[in-house]
């Protein structure tokens, strides 16, 4: 258990560290402030709905979901990844962008605190009215007849 506790760290520091030492640019469409899976998914309001087919008749509605962005749950990750970024600092081995990423991880932190750690965050809560207003524009019919046979 214990190698792999190492095993799992190892692996995230030196993707970490990748990251950091990384020369390769971003996709153009995403913002150079957002790092790994704290990137946003994108607008809700331009998420296209596919039509069903002809014949298709809605019989039961349910939505799965996991949760929408929130924040971290403790800071036993930023802690890892700044260890990486200050033994990639000493070493010099840092690109501009590693340069950068140490207040973009302090001004992540100070976010975190705010929001409170494992809370929904602002685009979390947007993210979920984005699904109640696409469920109630694309299924609202169905809804509403439903509401009315109770």
């Amino acid at each position: 258990m214990r190698t792999r506790t190492i095993t799992h760290g190892l692996t995230a520091a030196l993707a970490s560290l990748a990251l950091l030492t990384s020369a390769v640019q971003a996709d153009a469409a995403s913002s150079n402030r957002y790092y790994a899976n704290q990137t946003p998914y994108g607008d809700p309001a331009s998420t296209p709905v596919l039509s069903p087919p002809d014949g298709y008749q809605l019989f039961f509605l349910e939505t799965v979901a996991r949760h929408g962005a929130r924040s971290q749950t403790d800071t036993a990750a930023e802690k890892r990844v700044l260890s990486v970024w200050k033994k990639a600092s000493k070493k010099r081995a840092l690109t501009s962008r590693g340069k950068r990423f140490d207040n973009d991880l302090r001004a992540f932190q100070k976010a975190e605190r705010t929001i409170g750690y494992g809370h929904l965050s602002t685009i979390g809560k947007a993210e979920w009215r984005g699904i109640g207003r696409r469920t109630a524009d694309n299924y609202g019919q169905f809804l509403s007849k439903l509401r009315g046979s109770r």
